[in-house]
């Protein structure tokens, strides 16, 4: 048998509640959760697609799409203060849903971003010939850097591919015209594309190197790595529990320390100097 409810036997917020919509307080939570779960479930599927390398350029754009009606119809929802739900909800759990609401937009708005850089670098595979190889051999002489450098520029970031080469290189070139303690720069140019294919294009072929430094600027150089390591969460949906694969980036491609010391450095304010 259903339960009567009378309004004077109820806090105001639920007796309100019911009056909108006939639902109670607990049901407007389950509305709340089924809707919340719906939309997450889109976002999962768009993130599994997205990073996935075998994922196509139709599958993609279908995902994108997705992803920003999934946005609009959320930055909606803030803009007109929760009444583009189809159902009245209370002030706890409308508190709730809007704090859900912003993280959602901001991590499909990361996807997106993660999709517009993989297009070019799939299109620009299909236009290759089959089986062409870019000419990134480190012996070719220095005086092809930017050539390299350009090739590389337009190639498909293996490390984390939602991350274009483009900051990649933005970040670690600035190691080649900066200057150690000791007076010499803390990468040659060589010594960076050799970084960036090894690191980055997956080129087994490639030397271990050792930074040029001093004892005292191992801080300095980790937060080098760690800065990239939060650039990729904060705007490229790199998942924020797996910082130990940046880690490595750096003890697979330089041997100047040792996995087990760099975690002490890795980690936001460890060391005041700015690059």
């Amino acid at each position: 048998m259903d339960k009567t409810y009378n309004g004077d036997d109820l806090p105001a917020e639920e007796s309100e509640l019911i009056m909108y919509t006939g639902l109670t307080k607990a049901e407007n939570y389950q509305h709340f959760f089924k809707t919340k779960d719906l939309t997450e479930t889109v976002y999962e599927k768009a993130y599994d697609i997205i990073n996935n390398k075998g994922s196509d350029i139709e599958a993609l754009k279908s995902k994108k799409r997705e992803l920003k009606q999934v946005v609009a119809k959320h930055e909606l929802f803030l803009i007109k203060n929760n009444t583009t739900l189809d159902w009245r909800v209370s002030d706890e759990i409308y508190g709730q849903y809007e704090i859900w609401v912003k993280d959602l937009i901001h991590r499909c708005k990361a996807l997106i971003k993660v999709v517009n850089v993989t297009l070019p670098s799939i299109k620009k595979r299909l236009i290759l010939k089959p089986n062409a190889q870019l000419s990134l051999s480190i012996e070719q002489p220095e005086t092809n850097y930017d050539e390299i450098l350009l090739e590389i520029r337009g190639a498909e970031n293996q490390f984390w591919k939602g991350l274009p080469m483009e900051g990649v290189i933005k970040h670690f070139e600035i190691m080649t015209k900066k200057k150690s303690k000791n007076g010499e720069v803390f990468l040659t140019n060589e010594q960076l594309l050799s970084f960036l294919k090894k690191g980055f294009l997956n080129d087994a072929n490639q030397p271990m190197q050792k930074i040029n430094c001093t004892t005292t600027e191992k801080g300095f150089i980790i937060k080098r790595f760690y800065e990239l390591f939060d650039l990729a969460v904060s705007q490229y949906a790199y998942p924020m529990n797996k910082k130990n694969r940046f880690i490595n980036l750096f003890t697979d491609c330089f041997d100047n320390w040792d996995a087990k010391t760099i975690p002490t450095f890795f980690k936001p304010g460890r060391t005041k100097e700015k690059w």
